[in-house]
């Protein structure tokens, strides 16, 4: 299922709780939903929460929207006790994301002709909302060949977005954990143009406002997550919703989104971790 919010009402008075337009069920794979005006909170694969005339999006304090949807996600995976999670509603959301960490990894060939593979550091590169508030508006952007096209060797800029680290001091008592599980929700995004036909030609009559639309995608694929316990010396790839274990215990943990596709952007609604 997801829950259908009014964006512009959210922009202006994100806590009144009619912002919540309507809940629906989950579309087949590669629906397209017209979101225009609007937002999409989506349930975590087959779990469903409660929306009554006094649910709420903002804040996230434990019984809002959000915060719903990851406590039932906790309680499909029993094997856990805590969830972080990050439902990028607002500015303080985005400000969880790191615009000045870097990707690093070994890439072959060396671009330099060197013994294979050497180091390499991708930038972030990705994008979201100006104001004080970014539903859906948070995209890793796709991979540029720009460079590659004049230098073979050099590998493609990928889009990379990259989180602060979770602090799980506090949950796990400064004891830090070691099994997690990675939720993400991505979305490709269709816009068509505004169209109006006043004058001669194919569009004449016509007056069509632009419209936006969501698409229920694969999660996975040309877009990866990567989880780090050591503050991104190292990365390991990880399948959404599949268990993950290290060698020791961490306080701290954070996450880098990639998207290899060439063309399209790749839209995060949310993201948790589970431990």
């Amino acid at each position: 299922m997801r829950v259908h919010v009014d964006l512009g009402q959210f922009f202006v008075l994100p806590t009144l709780p009619s912002n919540i337009l309507q809940v629906d069920p989950d579309p087949a794979f590669n629906a397209l939903s017209n979101i225009t005006g609007r937002f999409l909170i989506p349930a975590v694969d087959g779990t469903a929460v409660s929306v009554t005339a006094a649910s709420y999006v903002s804040p996230a304090n434990g019984t809002d929207v959000s915060s719903q949807v990851f406590g039932q996600l906790l309680a499909r995976f029993p094997q856990y006790r805590h969830v972080a999670f990050n439902p990028l509603l607002t500015a303080a959301d985005v400000a969880q994301l790191d615009t000045t960490a870097t990707f690093d990894v070994m890439v072959s060939p060396d671009p330099a002709g060197g013994p294979n593979p050497v180091p390499w550091s991708y930038e972030s590169r990705f994008m979201t909302g100006s104001t004080s508030t970014m539903p859906m508006g948070t995209a890793v952007l796709p991979a540029n060949i720009t460079m590659s096209a004049i230098n073979p060797l050099l590998p493609a800029r990928l889009g990379v977005l990259i989180t602060d680290n979770f602090d799980l001091t506090v949950p796990t008592s400064g004891v830090g954990a070691d099994d997690f599980m990675v939720y993400w929700k991505v979305y490709r995004m269709n816009t068509t143009s505004d169209i109006a036909g006043v004058a001669f030609g194919s569009t004449f009559g016509i007056n069509d406002p632009a419209l936006k639309y969501a698409q229920e995608i694969n999660q996975e694929g040309d877009f990866q997550c990567y989880i780090s316990v050591d503050d991104g010396a190292n990365w390991v790839q990880v399948t959404r919703l599949q268990q993950i274990a290290f060698c020791g215990k961490s306080t701290k943990v954070k996450l880098a989104f990639i998207n290899t596709n060439l063309i399209t952007p790749y839209y995060l609604a949310h993201f948790a971790i589970l431990f």
